[in-house]
C-alpha cells in the first residue's frame, strides 16, 4: 500500500499539467521530434541521411535514441509537444517502478520503499520527466541494465540482456562512451563465478549492438566519408563533433592542470548543487535538495562496508566510481553532463537514512518514530516548496527561454501570410521551429536550405519562403518579430497578431 501512495504521488506530480509546463517548446526538443518525425514518415532526418545511428542536427550531433523511441508517440499525438514530450513522462513514470525493484536487490524492502519515495519527490527527476532532452534518457537506461545485471547474479541467463541495454546506453548521450566500457570493465570482474560462456556472450551482444556507434565515432573523429550500411547510415558531422568539444582537457595550462581543475570544479558542482541553467534546476532546490549529503555520505559508507560480501553493493560502488571518471573530463559541469551520478546517489541517501531510522528505532522505539516522522517531514516541506516553485512561479520564468507563443506564431503565419516570411533572430535556431510547427517536407528543406557557420553549430539562413534574422528584400515580406522589436515596425495595411513573446505581422 505504502508503495502504490508513493509510485501515485510520483506520477500526480509528474502528470499535473503536462505537456504544457514547461510552457514553449526548446530547441532541442524540436530537433528530436522534427527527425522522429521525418525518419517516421519520409526514412530520412532533415539532413538527408537515411536512419542514422546518431542525429547531425545543428552539425556537431546530437544523440538518436530519444527520436527512434519517441515515433510511436508522436505517430500517436502528432507532432506536437505532447506527442514529443510523452517518451520522457512514460520513460520518467516507469524508471520510478524500477528503481524501487533495483533498491529492493541491493538493500532490503525499507530501504527500496525511501529510495522510491526520495526519488518520487526529487526535483531533478520531476523536471527531466516533463521535458524531451534527449540526454535525460541515459539514467534511467542505465539503470535498467545494472538490474539486470543485478537480477543476473541468481539469473545468469539475463546477463545478455544487461549488456543488450548498455550498448543501448551509448545511443542515447555522449559520455556514455567512457562510462559504460568502465563499469562493464569493472563488473565484469566481480561476474566471474556465473562463467566465462556467459560473459563472453554477453560481451558479444554489447560488441555487436555497440558496433554503429564506434563507426560513428571513428568516422568523426579521423573525419572519414559516411557509411550508408543498408540498415543503417553512420553520418559525418558537419563540424567539429560535440562528444569531442565538450570533453576537451587541454589548454594553454597543459593536461595535468586542466585534469586537476576539472576535477576540482565537477566534485565542487556536485557538492553546492549549483547550475546557472533554468531549465536544469530550479535554484535553491539543486538535484536533490540541500540536506541530501549527510545522508548520502552515510549510506555510501555503509554501502563500502559491505562491497565484498554483496555483489549488488559492488555494482553500485562501481556505478558511481564509473561516472566520477567523467569529472576531469568536463571542464564546465552541469547537470545533463553528470546525470548519470545522481540515482546512484538517491539510493546513498535511502541507505542513509534507514540505517538512522532503524538505529535509533532500536535504541528507543518512540526515538525512531519521531525521527522517522521529521525525516518524512523535512523531505514533504522540501517538496511542498518546490512544487510551488516549479508550477507556479517557474512557467513564467522559463516561457521566454522556451520561446512560448512562437509556434502559435508560425503556424498563424504560414496560413496567412500571401509571401516570404521573415523570422526574428531572437530565437535560438529558428528554422527547426519552423520544421516543427509546418511539418515541412525534409526533402524540400534539403533542396532549398541556405547554411551560414557559426561556430560549432549550422544555422539555417533560408529555406522555402522562410528567411532568418534579415528580411529577404522581396515585396510583401511578412515577419515574426519579438514584441521587444516590434515597436515601429508595422506598415500601413498590415494584419497583426500576438502569440505570447511574438507578433505576426502579415503584410498584404
Amino acid at each position: 500500500m505504502i508503495l502504490w501512495c508513493l509510485l501515485l504521488l510520483g506520477a500526480v506530480v509528474r502528470c499535473y499539467g503536462f505537456p504544457d509546463i514547461p510552457p514553449g517548446l526548446n530547441q532541442d526538443e524540436a530537433s528530436a521530434g522534427y527527425d522522429a518525425w521525418a525518419l517516421w514518415n519520409h526514412g530520412v532526418d532533415r539532413h538527408g541521411f537515411s536512419h542514422p545511428v546518431h542525429l547531425v542536427a545543428w552539425g556537431s550531433g546530437q544523440n538518436a535514441l530519444y527520436s527512434y523511441l519517441a515515433m510511436p508517440f508522436i505517430a500517436l499525438f502528432g507532432l506536437n509537444p505532447l506527442g514529443v514530450r510523452s517518451l520522457s513522462l512514460a520513460f520518467g513514470l516507469f524508471t520510478l517502478v524500477a528503481f524501487h525493484r533495483f533498491s529492493r536487490a541491493v538493500s532490503d524492502d525499507r530501504t527500496s520503499l525511501w529510495a522510491t519515495f526520495l526519488l518520487a519527490v526529487n526535483p531533478w527527476h520531476i523536471m527531466v520527466s516533463r521535458w524531451a532532452l534527449e540526454s535525460n534518457l541515459f539514467p534511467g537506461i542505465f539503470l535498467i541494465a545494472v538490474w539486470l545485471m543485478v537480477s543476473a547474479v541468481e539469473r545468469p541467463r539475463l546477463l545478455p540482456a544487461s549488456f543488450a541495454c548498455f550498448s543501448l546506453s551509448l545511443y542515447a548521450y555522449g559520455p556514455a562512451y567512457l562510462i559504460v566500457p568502465i563499469f562493464l570493465v569493472v563488473a565484469t570482474a566481480n561476474l566471474r563465478k556465473l562463467g566465462w560462456r556467459v560473459l563472453l556472450g554477453s560481451w558479444a551482444v554489447f560488441a555487436v549492438l555497440g558496433l554503429p556507434i564506434a563507426l560513428f565515432v571513428i568516422v568523426n573523429l579521423f573525419q572519414l566519408p559516411s557509411l550508408n550500411l543498408g540498415l543503417f547510415t553512420v553520418p559525418r558531422l558537419s563540424t567539429p563533433p560535440r562528444f569531442v568539444e565538450v570533453t576537451s582537457i587541454f589548454d594553454s595550462t597543459g593536461a595535468v592542470p586542466q585534469l586537476r581543475q576539472n576535477l576540482s570544479r565537477c566534485l565542487q558542482f556536485l557538492w553546492t548543487q549549483s547550475d546557472p541553467r533554468l531549465w536544469n534546476q530550479i535554484p535553491g532546490f539543486g538535484y536533490a535538495y540541500p540536506v541530501h549529503w549527510p545522508f548520502t555520505l552515510l549510506g555510501l559508507a555503509l554501502l563500502l562496508r559491505n562491497w565484498r560480501a554483496s555483489a549488488p553493493c559492488f555494482l553500485v560502488l562501481a556505478w558511481i566510481l564509473a561516472g566520477l571518471a567523467l569529472c576531469p573530463c568536463f571542464p564546465v559541469p552541469n547537470i545533463n553532463r553528470l546525470n548519470i551520478l545522481f540515482l546512484p546517489l538517491i539510493l546513498c541517501t535511502a541507505v542513509g537514512l534507514n540505517w538512522l531510522i532503524t538505529r535509533t528505532g532500536r535504541f528507543s522505539p518512540a526515538l525512531g518514530r519521531v525521527t522517522l516522522a521529521g525525516f518524512l517531514c523535512l523531505y514533504l516541506a522540501f517538496f511542498g516548496r518546490f512544487c510551488q516553485a516549479y508550477f507556479k512561479h517557474f512557467p513564467a520564468r522559463i516561457g521566454p527561454l522556451f520561446f512560448e507563443g512562437l509556434g502559435e506564431a508560425i503556424q498563424f503565419a504560414e496560413s496567412n501570410a500571401p509571401g516570404p516570411i521573415c523570422l526574428t533572430n531572437q530565437i535560438n535556431m529558428p528554422y527547426i521551429y519552423v520544421l516543427f510547427y509546418t511539418q515541412a517536407d525534409p526533402r524540400l528543406f534539403q533542396s532549398t536550405v541556405t547554411w551560414r557557420r557559426q561556430g560549432g553549430e549550422l544555422p539555417a539562413v533560408s529555406f522555402g519562403r522562410y528567411f532568418f534574422g534579415v528580411a529577404s528584400g522581396a515585396p510583401h515580406t511578412s515577419y515574426i518579430w519579438h514584441r521587444e522589436e516590434f515597436l515601429g515596425s508595422q506598415r500601413p495595411g498590415d494584419r497583426v497578431r500576438t502569440f505570447g513573446n511574438y507578433v505576426v505581422v502579415i503584410s498584404q
